[in-house]
């Protein structure tokens, strides 16, 4: 048996860390007599598998859903290194970008104006994916990836008329908020300006997606405060808008 105190020196973590595990079920341990935490050989075996996972970049709760079910390891592991593969790819191109960017900026390297372009739209990808990558991979995946290759094949037209319509639907959706009605002729042209925006990024479009992704809005705040920064209560209506449209 180890006290509490003899794992974390064994293991290279702190006895924090062992404390949070046992609390969210992770890595339970025993109790003594005096009521202090002990781990026995299967504990040790179980840190290390935890350490080994954590080591590929996997959640603590996907790992607790691994050693809880190990049938389930082949299609986490898969997951995760398809992630790490389309990191791999994105983080390549920015690199090659900023590495481009610093010799422009010595004077070494000429960078193309549309060079400076792919860098924007990867910037923007990039910024999208820290802040929603995690939620939209998860209803959407291949979708998620596809969306990125359509940004990636637009033209400097294609998207800038992709960022303006994005600004025009905040304008719409206040107008069709005004007539109070979802299925007014405002409220309709202002879906089918959201679903042709929506058109832009999807190389197939579907309407059930559709309609999830603006629930997503609704059910995320992060989405949900960037619509009603419009007004209090623009996700809602939207929602509710996009549900009379789509009918689905």
């Amino acid at each position: 048996m180890y006290t509490i105190k003899d794992l974390a020196e064994f293991a290279g973590i702190t006895t924090r860390t062992l404390r949070y595990y046992d609390e969210i079920g992770l890595l339970k341990a025993k109790k003594n007599e005096s009521n202090y935490r002990i781990y026995d050989e299967d504990a040790i075996d179980r840190l290390q598998q935890i350490c080994l996972y954590k080591s590929y970049g996997l959640t603590l709760q996907e790992i607790k859903s691994i050693l809880n079910d190990h049938s389930i390891l082949i299609d986490k592991l898969n997951n995760h290194l398809k992630y790490m593969k389309k990191e791999k790819m994105r983080i390549s191109k920015i690199i090659s970008t900023i590495e481009k960017s610093i010799l422009h900026q010595k004077g070494v390297l000429e960078m193309k104006q549309n060079e400076k372009f792919i860098g924007l739209k990867e910037k923007m990808i990039e910024e999208n994916d820290e802040k929603y990558g995690k939620e939209l991979n998860a209803l959407y995946d291949k979708e998620v990836e596809d969306s990125y290759q359509m940004i990636r094949k637009m033209d400097k037209h294609s998207f800038k008329n992709a960022k303006d319509l994005e600004k025009d639907i905040l304008k719409q959706l206040k107008v069709a908020y005004l007539t109070h009605d979802v299925s007014s002729n405002e409220s309709i042209q202002l879906c089918q300006m959201h679903e042709k925006w929506i058109k832009m990024y999807w190389k197939t479009y579907d309407k059930q997606k559709h309609l999830n992704l603006v629930k997503m809005y609704l059910d995320d705040k992060r989405f949900t405060a960037y619509y009603d920064k419009v007004f209090k209560g623009a996700t809602k209506f939207l929602y509710q808008a996009m549900l009379k449209y789509l009918n689905v």
